[in-house]
């Protein structure tokens, strides 16, 4: 979870770790505003099968 994300590259990697070692997981790059950072991470708490998150810039401090 970013703000931009065009440059992230854990997902992809990830993703392919996952499949690589059948892991039924994915990690998807979420592009999100600070404005709409709370209403986002509310979101995450609600979905049940959600194991986690890596957060980069701008959001780092605010998430931590």
């Amino acid at each position: 979870i970013g703000d931009p994300i065009k440059q992230v590259k854990a997902p992809t990697v990830f993703s392919n770790l996952f499949t690589g070692r059948n892991v039924e997981a994915i990690m998807i790059p979420v592009h999100a505003s600070a404005k709409e950072l709370k209403k986002i991470i509310d979101g995450f708490k609600a979905i049940q099968n959600f194991d986690g998150l890596i957060v980069t810039i701008p959001h780092k401090q605010t998430i931590l």
